[in-house]
């Protein structure tokens, strides 16, 4: 026995059909809103999914000796920053990139809050397979620059010398920062399009030139500059003095040819010029008593008149007390 059909009342079937042509107005009139009322907001958001302002990096200017060779030269490096706002969304990947820039959860978090809107600084001038480690993550956010760091070739022997070079590539002391004004370089801008991983696919406009920095030739001696170091690191040890220095001076032109503090850093170290005195120009930077300062020039007078021999030995029976100290 076939069951008699069960309709839809009339009324119903109006009031479904009216809510579904009314739904469907509606978005219809949404759509024509936004594609022709609102476009610039749009175009807005998806400028700022797709389209980032990245720096342009610049080389800072080299130091060279007398004879040509490189005293702090620029070595291939990569800074890693990130987009909070994108990367906020992926919060579950934090861990593993913290592990992988050597920080924890929380330092990396400060690091994350510490920039702009759209932009901080998570590590400067890290080696290049740190780079490539966090772009094989593929953590939509994070992006990894092509820059530079400063490499002194000869290490703690020229660290009073030259100074060092902070993280922003400006000089913090020596003849890094002296000459800061002429060897800084200055980053330019870009507007580039990057993709879903934050790789960069086009550049759609240069905002700022990038200026690279300038060249300084010093009137250094290489070798002479390594073997006074030597030299006055082993007189340190032997009398364990706190600390000295040495220049060797051209008398007929003034040009130094080598001028050398000990204790010293290797500043290619991470971490290992923490002290001040450790990379502190003594020479120049030091107060020396009026009497120390005429010594050599009494006694270079003294072998200028052959009056004496340079291996020449003097007895002192009798010093001089001042203050508890024998002089």
């Amino acid at each position: 026995m076939n069951r008699p059909e069960k309709y839809l009342p009339a009324g119903r079937a109006r009031l479904v059909v009216g809510v579904l042509l009314l739904t469907f107005v509606l978005m219809l009139l949404r759509d024509m809103y936004l594609q022709l009322m609102d476009t610039s907001t749009l175009r807005q958001q998806g400028q700022m999914r797709y389209l980032q302002s990245v720096p342009l990096p610049a080389s800072r200017g080299i130091i060279t000796a007398r004879n040509g060779q490189a005293l702090a030269v620029n070595v291939h490096a990569v800074t890693i920053w990130v987009d909070p706002a994108i990367l906020d969304k992926h919060r579950a990947e934090w861990a593993v990139l913290s592990q992988v820039l050597h920080l924890s959860r929380a330092a990396f978090a400060r690091r994350v809050a510490s920039g702009g809107a759209d932009y901080a600084y998570i590590e400067r001038q890290v080696a290049p397979s740190v780079g490539k480690t966090v772009q094989h993550l593929q953590v939509p956010g994070i992006y990894v620059q092509n820059t530079s760091r400063t490499y002194y070739p000869l290490g703690a022997v020229t660290t009073g010398l030259l100074g060092l070079v902070d993280e922003a590539h400006q000089g913090s002391s020596g003849l890094e920062r002296g000459y800061n004004a002429w060897l800084r370089a200055r980053p330019g801008r870009e507007l580039a399009l990057v993709d879903g991983h934050g790789q960069i696919v086009h550049v759609a406009k240069v905002q700022g030139l990038a200026h690279f920095g300038h060249a300084l030739q010093l009137t250094i001696n290489p070798q002479m500059q390594y073997w006074a170091y030597i030299t006055l690191a082993r007189s340190l040890h032997h009398f364990h003095a706190k600390d000295g220095s040495a220049v060797v001076m051209n008398v007929h032109t003034g040009q130094i040819l080598a001028m050398v503090s000990a204790p010293s850093c290797n500043p290619n170290a991470l971490g290992a010029c923490t002290n001040p005195g450790d990379y502190t120009n003594n020479a120049v930077h030091q107060a020396f008593e009026p009497g120390s300062v005429m010594k050599p020039f009494a006694v270079a007078a003294a072998l200028a008149s052959h009056s004496v021999q340079p291996n020449a030995r003097f007895n002192v029976f009798h010093p001089l007390m001042v203050d508890g100290y024998a002089i």
